[in-house]
């Protein structure tokens, strides 16, 4: 003779957890929820169906409420079965990269997954979302200029000490290899046409070497001035010299042009 308490799916039969639904019982056929009408979890007073046969209760205030009760599934971690395609914890209905096992939370909604160790992972996860756009030096950071390269802040340093852009609001520019100043892509606006070698000159060249401060690079600078120099004090330049001495050299050419058509 076997006593027992239960009292929904059977009358008298062994009820280990106490909630009225009978332990299963395999041998007399008498099987747990849903193959059968016996408690799916015999030791669980708050739990004793499970509709969809995926180890989650269907009782709402239960242990782990199933919360997609007629479709199994294994998430845990959002919600409890629930399916979850990429086997991360997370509810496909709750995970922003469902077929990224390494991502599930995008807190600032730029596409980028806050986990760190994760793939393409967010280096400002709570960056706003108008804002949070490098995708090149680091992913989902504030980019002023909308270049790719993320500015720089107090923990991420501007080329050359780092990567961030080192001309945050100039689009054609982001780094500077030799830190002084102009920017290294040589089609862009502040370019510098030493990139390896700091410098300040700015008139004939931009970012080369210029030991006076004048603003003409050492290397074109000599050259560049005697033109400037002709062009705003004619007095005062080399070129001026090579006025008369042209004119000399024309009148002497002519002259010896003269003489031999006269013997011809």
């Amino acid at each position: 003779m076997t006593v027992g308490t239960s009292t929904i799916d059977r009358w008298g039969c062994p009820d280990s957890d106490g909630d009225g639904a009978s332990d299963p019982q395999v041998d007399s056929g008498w099987l747990s929820h849903p193959a059968g009408l016996a408690d799916a979890f015999p030791d669980d007073y708050t739990q004793w169906r499970d509709f969809d046969g995926d180890g989650y209760g269907d009782e709402p205030v239960g242990t782990n409420p199933d919360r997609c009760r007629e479709t199994p599934g294994t998430s845990q971690d959002d919600r409890y079965g629930c399916p979850d395609t990429d086997g991360d914890g997370w509810s496909d209905l709750g995970d922003r990269f469902p077929n990224d096992v390494t991502q599930w939370e995008d807190t600032d909604g730029d596409g980028y997954g806050d986990n760190p160790n994760g793939n393409m992972p967010d280096s400002c996860p709570t960056a706003a979302l108008s804002e949070g756009i490098s995708l090149l030096d680091r992913l989902g950071c504030p980019d002023t200029d909308g270049d790719g390269y993320s500015d720089p802040d107090d923990e991420w340093g501007a080329s050359p000490n780092g990567t961030a852009d080192a001309f945050p609001r100039i689009r054609v520019q982001w780094a500077d290899m030799d830190g002084d100043g102009f920017g290294d892509n040589a089609i862009g606006s502040l370019r510098d046409d030493c990139p390896e070698t700091s410098g300040s000159s700015t008139i004939d060249l931009q970012g080369c070497p210029d030991g006076d401060g004048d603003g003409y690079s050492d290397e074109f600078g000599f050259t560049n001035a005697q033109f400037m120099l002709m062009a705003s004090n004619p007095t005062a330049s080399l070129f001026t010299y090579l006025i008369p001495f042209t004119m000399f050299a024309l009148t002497l050419f002519g002259m010896m042009l003269g003489r031999r058509r006269g013997d011809l």
